[in-house]
């Protein structure tokens, strides 16, 4: 039997129920304060069929939502608003003037996902969002490349802002062409996945801010590495 969610029901309140439902219960969900109450809410029924994999139920409800959803180091399911002011403010900053934690640095570019813009489409076509790389030191960006552009509809989008949140998620996570940089440092256990951090390491030229893909946790040394993409100025 399909668990429908009518029109109007709290984001955070179908995240809890899908976790209790799928016996998680430590939940650190954001609030969301930064939104006005519509872009709190699903604008339409929620359905998960009888069957359906929770998680990538959690997934389609948080990339429609414009929300990051993972489970953090303590293993608390959270969620952010992706694109919240806090969301882009530096954690970090590796600087050999600073401190000396930096111990490796390796870059590569690929094309597996061969877009820089992503289109957000929503309420037939009324409501539209466009996010292009237009940073002139990236090696994807449109001046260089031309567009190359993905587009997402969903008409659970019902706000400008909501679009924006949705597509900058898209941008960042799903569809702009890699500029892999590994990092090997000593380990900082603070870190979580999406936090931006600002890295200056003469030798290899990189200077400026990049938002962590991926990172490991060592259990029986000091050093860790750090995967990253670029963090491209929006327009």
């Amino acid at each position: 039997m399909a668990k429908t969610w009518p029109a109007g029901t709290t984001i955070n309140s179908i995240i809890s129920t899908i976790a209790s439902q799928s016996g998680v219960t430590r939940l650190k969900l954001d609030p969301l304060s930064s939104r006005v109450t519509t872009d709190k809410q699903t604008n339409r029924p929620f359905v998960v069929e009888r069957g359906d994999n929770r998680g990538e139920a959690l997934s389609r409800l948080a990339v429609a939502k414009g929300l990051d959803i993972y489970f953090d180091t303590l293993g608390y399911l959270t969620t952010q608003d992706f694109y919240s002011a806090a969301d882009r403010s530096v954690v970090y900053t590796y600087d050999p003037d600073a401190n000396n934690n930096l111990l490796t640095v390796k870059a590569s570019y690929t094309d597996d996902n061969l877009y820089n813009a992503v289109l957000v489409v929503a309420k037939k076509g009324t409501i539209t969002y466009l996010v292009r790389d237009t940073d002139p030191t990236s090696v994807t960006s449109v001046n260089r490349l031309g567009e190359r552009l993905f587009i997402y509809e969903n008409e659970d989008i019902t706000t400008l802002t909501l679009a924006r949140q949705v597509g900058n998620r898209l941008f960042y996570q799903k569809v702009v062409v890699n500029e892999d940089i590994t990092l090997e440092t000593l380990c900082n256990p603070a870190f979580e996945g999406n936090d931006v951090i600002r890295v200056r390491e003469d030798f290899s030229g990189l200077n400026g801010i990049y938002r962590i893909k991926a990172f490991t946790v060592p259990m029986s040394s000091s050093r860790q590495t750090i995967r990253l993409l670029r963090e491209v100025n929006l327009s």
